[in-house]
């Protein structure tokens, strides 16, 4: 299964970062869920981002098709932390969120955005209405915090070995155990779902930590970073063998996604038809999906 991709931008983007300003210009698009004709989809490229010494850690679509991404500093001795950026969809810089510590996850939660901290092992809520700096008291939490995601009332994160699940004050009420190597978590609207990068396995359980089913292929090597669309397909990022697995909700593969330089995650804008892809911890493409 072949995908085509078109590096073609759209007008609205051309030479975006040499404009100072733009009028009487108007980017329309239909607000509509992905849906699920996978397997005559193609991906256009819209813009392209390079983070330069920064390492690209996890990202996700915010609202009107803008994006946030977490990185880390390259140099751990020059005493500079890793950011939280936000870019509009044609690639250009709106933003930066100074933190503290250097973020990994990030989750657009229903009323703010949540931020995990490894090293300082806390999460952090920042409004989506303010989103220029760090607000709410950071919630200690008892393990290394990668990922986090949502299902019902209750927060999962991913911390390397295991899933822990907690309210929204940080409250631990279940642990799941998964084994090693899992950094990265996502839901759809009935199952946790986690990937493992040592088994190259994507797994899925239930609210009570049960598993559901489990999905592995010669052809996905590495899987890491994972999204989910509006149809509840989930997206794998397949580093070492560079592709991108897409899974119906019951972990039945639908497409793969071939040609795609050691991808970190690709994640899926559900509204919008576009996708934002991260690669080699150094780049970030948004590409229209048609």
């Amino acid at each position: 299964m072949n995908v085509r991709i078109e590096q073609q931008n759209p007008d609205i983007c051309k030479n975006v970062t040499s404009v100072e300003s733009l009028s009487g210009v108007r980017f329309v698009e239909t607000a509509r869920n992905v849906k699920t004709h996978l397997e005559k989809m193609h991906l256009r490229l819209i813009s392209d981002v390079v983070l330069g010494e920064k390492i690209l850690r996890d990202g996700t679509f915010l609202s009107q098709g803008q994006f946030i991404i977490s990185t880390a500093n390259h140099n751990s001795k020059s005493g500079e932390f890793g950011k939280c950026v936000i870019y509009d969809k044609c690639g250009k810089y709106l933003r930066t969120i100074s933190t503290l510590s250097s973020p990994f996850g990030i989750l657009h939660d229903v009323s703010d955005i949540k931020i995990v901290f490894p090293s300082k092992k806390y999460m952090q809520a920042v409004s989506s209405h303010s989103i220029f700096s760090v607000g709410s008291k950071p919630i200690k939490l008892p393990n290394e915090p990668y990922c986090i995601t949502r299902l019902f009332h209750y927060l999962y994160v991913a911390c390397n070995d295991k899933i822990i699940k907690i309210n929204n004050f940080g409250r631990q009420s279940a642990t799941f155990d998964t084994g090693p190597s899992v950094k990265h978590v996502t839901s759809t609207s009935s199952n946790i779902i986690y990937s493992n990068r040592k088994t190259n396995e994507v797994v899925a359980i239930d609210c009570q930590g049960t598993t559901v089913w489990r999905y592995s292929s010669p052809g996905l090597l590495s899987s890491c970073g994972l999204s989910v669309d509006g149809d509840d397909n989930i997206y794998v990022a397949g580093k070492e063998s560079e592709n991108i697995h897409v899974l119906t909700k019951d972990g039945r593969c639908v497409r793969v996604f071939e040609d795609i330089t050691r991808p970190d995650f690709m994640k899926v804008d559900k509204e919008r038809k576009m996708c934002v892809v991260g690669s080699m911890r150094k780049y970030v493409k948004v590409y229209e999906m048609l």
